[in-house]
This record gives structure tokens, sequence and C-alpha cells, in this order.
């Protein structure tokens, strides 16, 4: 209760601060509401990386984490019209929520950009990057690609059905601004919209945002965690030229043979490279968003059951004492009755 009165006039002051209008006031709330539950969520990552959780904090982690996931959640963070459709990320979510970090404190170091056709790289290489030639419909719309490692960058490009020809490594200037989207619970902001948010919003993903709000931050990249590869980090970069990196060379050149085991990955939810095999980094976005909301009911009517468990028993417990309790008090208060008539018979005479 201290804390959330703590936090209710911290917000107070802060809207005063801000000037913001009554209708600004709901999302305000919101975005600060996601971003304490986001802070909570870290807390106690780094706690069970360091010493361990116990299992009411791991199922509180679990429940958090899930809830942060959900499409109605990511929505809070979003600008829209009378319709419904976004419009963007909400003016108070880039300048409060979205982080602008160093690439050295992200421990960014290189982004490995794999062309897709032969003559790519010499025009990279001879007349410099030009983001606005990328495709615009991706989730780096308008930017310059970049992996953090060759595994991360080939499965990008498998993904999209296309083979290796060139792979060019930039070195990450580790001084430059990096907006942050790489958080778990952030991976639903860039995650491609369910059908029905597609045919509301007119777009697959917040590609276009994610630019907007970068530029808007005065940044160089945007880094966004990888939807092929697990663990892997992707850099977008929407400045020209060398702007963010302070080296550039063609560190690799595939061969025909290299090309072949290139594993291409056509439509569905399928890899190949010979045999069909299943891609469970890239599952169905209505079938992750079920996945979550099972897991965090699981977690949470797991919850409800121990406490509901552990008050039984406690009643049980005080149940047993009280009972007790009530046969100790009648027994002592027959000891004396009984050692009268004891007593009595004793001293009678017999007859």
């Amino acid at each position: 209760m201290r804390a959330g009165s703590t936090n209710l006039m911290a917000d107070i002051s802060e809207v005063a601060q801000r000037g913001l209008k009554p209708s600004e006031i709901k999302t305000f709330s919101g975005i600060k509401d996601r971003q304490r539950q986001k802070q909570g969520v870290e807390a106690l990552e780094q706690k069970r990386t360091q010493h361990g959780l116990s299992k009411d904090e791991a199922l509180q982690l679990s429940a958090a984490s899930s809830k942060l996931r959900m499409r109605s959640e990511v929505s809070k963070l979003m600008s829209k019209d009378a319709s419904g459709k976004e419009q963007g990320f909400h003016p108070l979510a880039s300048e409060i929520y979205i982080q602008t970090r160093t690439a050295g404190e992200m421990g960014l170091k290189q982004a490995l950009h794999t062309t897709t056709n032969a003559a790519s790289a010499g025009f990279i290489l001879r007349d410099g990057i030009d983001p606005t030639k990328s495709q615009q419909s991706g989730r780096g719309a308008d930017g310059f690609y970049g992996a953090g490692d060759r595994e991360t960058s080939l499965r990008e490009i498998g993904a999209h059905g296309f083979k290796p020809h060139h792979e060019l490594t930039h070195t990450i200037d580790p001084r430059a601004k990096v907006r942050d989207f790489t958080h778990p619970v952030d991976r639903p902001i860039i995650s491609n919209r369910s059908a029905d948010d597609t045919k509301r919003d007119g777009r697959e993903n917040r590609g276009d945002f994610v630019k907007a709000d970068t530029v808007g931050a005065g940044a160089e990249f945007a880094a966004l965690p990888s939807m092929r590869q697990r663990g892997g980090i992707n850099t977008i970069k929407y400045t020209p030229g060398m702007s963010g990196y302070t080296e550039q060379e063609q560190t690799k050149t595939y061969n025909a043979e290299e090309q072949a085991r290139q594993p291409i990955k056509l439509g569905g939810h399928k890899e190949t490279s010979g045999p069909h095999q299943k891609d469970e980094t890239t599952p169905s976005r209505p079938d992750v968003h079920a996945h979550r909301q099972r897991t965090a009911h699981r977690a949470l009517f797991a919850g409800i059951h121990d406490k509901a468990q552990a008050h039984r028993q406690r009643t049980a417990h005080r149940a047993l004492f009280a009972e007790i309790h009530d046969k100790a008090q009648i027994l002592q208060r027959g000891r004396p009755r009984a050692a009268a008539v004891a007593a009595e018979h004793e001293v009678r005479p017999k007859k």
C-alpha cells in the first residue's frame, strides 16, 4: 500500500510537470504501469540468475511475463484513431517506455549483412550504405539490416527464401545510440500481428513504427530480437553511410555448395534443406498468444491453489489447537473437583 501510494503521488507530480491533458492521463497511467511491471520482471530475472527463485517467485515471474506479452497489454503503448487502427507508438511511450542506450552498454559489437544477390556487396562497398534501398515491408522498413552472428543472418535471409552470396561485417561504434526493443516481454511489439490485427491496421508488422520512433529519438539503430534464431539480435540502421559504424569489410563469399546447404523457409512454418523440418523458433502468432494466456492462467491458478491449500492447512491447525486447548481447560477444571472428591473419601470414616 505504501509503494502504491508513493507511485500514485509520483505519477500525479509527473502528470503536472508534463502538462498532460485529461484525455492523456489514462494512456500515461497504462504506460507507467507497464514500465513498473517490466522492472519487476527484470528484478526477478536478476534474482533468478544470481540466487534462484522460490516457487512462488517463479510463478509470479511467469504470470507477469505472460501478461506483458499479451496483445491487449502491448496495445497500451500505441496511438490509435477513432476506428482503433494503430497510428504509431504513443509519444508518451516513446518518451517514457522505449529506452535509448549505447551499443557499448548493450554489448553490440558487430553487424553482419549477408547479401542475397551477386552484385549487392559491390554496390555497398563502392557507393556506401543507403537504407532507403532496403525492402519497406519488413520489420527493418527502410533500414540497413545487420545480425549479431552468422547463423542468425543466414536464418533471416532463409526465412524469406534467399540464398547467401557475400557477407559484409560492420564494426559498431560503442557510442552509437540504439533504441532497445530486445527485452523478451517486448517481443510482441515487433512480432507479426495476428490476421485480424493485420486486416485492421493494414500492415503485418510495426516496422514503420520502429523506424519512426528510432529516427525521432535521434538514434542510429533499432535493436530487435531475431524471429528466426533463438537468442539472436538484429540491428536496423536508418542513417546513411558509415554513421554508427567504425569499419566495414567483406568477410565471406559463399560458394555453390554452401548456398545449396542454406536452409530455406518457404511458407507456413517449415524449413527446407533436404527433408522438411519444423522451425520451432517461429510459431504462429495466434498459437503463441493462446499458449501465453494458458501459461499465465496455469501459473495464476497454481498460485491460487497453493495459497488455498496453505490457508486450509492453517485453518485445520488452528481448529485442532483450539480443540486441544478447550479439552485441556475442561480437564483442568475437572481436576480440582476430582481431587476434592478423593480427599473427601479419604477423611470420611469408614462404617
